[in-house]
C-alpha cells in the first residue's frame, strides 16, 4: 500500500481486483499520468472497498489501473477525508483523527524490506513493487 500526496485519487492494480474477484463500474475515460509522465485510460472504478491497513479500516472508491507501482495507492482522494494530518518523515509516521480517535500509521523502514525470493518472483504479472503488504479488502454488499 502507497500513500501518496502527490497523486489526485486512489488507484488499485488490476491483477489484484482480478486475484480477488471485486466488482468493477465502467464509467467515463479517466486520463491518468503516471511516474514516468505516460498517460493512460482508466475506465473502471471498485466503489466502497474497505481494506484494513495496520487495524485502521479505510473505506474508499478506487480507480482500476493495469499499470501501478504497488498493489494499491492511496491519494488525496481519501487523504482529505481525514482532516489534519500529522505527518513525522523521521519516524515515517502519519496520525489523524477519526470520530474522536487518534490513529497511526507507520511507514516501513529499510530494514523491514526484504528482495523477493525467485519463487516470488516467477510468480509476478508485472514489475514495480515497493513492498510486499498484507492487502486483504471487502466491498459493500450494497454495490
Amino acid at each position: 500500500m502507497l500513500i501518496d500526496g502527490g497523486s489526485t485519487h486512489n488507484f488499485i492494480d488490476q491483477s489484484v481486483v482480478i486475484k480477488l474477484g471485486l466488482q468493477v463500474v465502467h464509467g467515463k475515460t479517466f486520463k491518468v499520468t503516471i511516474g514516468n509522465k505516460e498517460v493512460i485510460e482508466c475506465t473502471e472504478r471498485c466503489l466502497g472497498l474497505s481494506l484494513s491497513l495496520q487495524g485502521i479500516t479505510i473505506r474508499a472508491d478506487f480507480f482500476v489501473l493495469s499499470v501501478v507501482a504497488c498493489q494499491a495507492v492511496l491519494g488525496v482522494q481519501w487523504l482529505e477525508t481525514l482532516g489534519p494530518i500529522e505527518t513525522n518523515y523521521k519516524k515515517l509516521s502519519m496520525s489523524f483523527t477519526q470520530a474522536g480517535q487518534i490513529h497511526i500509521l507507520k511507514g516501513m523502514t529499510s530494514s523491514e524490506l526484504a528482495p523477493l525470493s525467485e519463487k516470488e518472483l516467477l510468480h509476478l504479472s508485472s514489475l514495480g513493487f515497493f513492498c510486499s503488504y498484507d492487502f486483504r479488502c471487502a466491498t459493500n454488499s450494497r454495490h
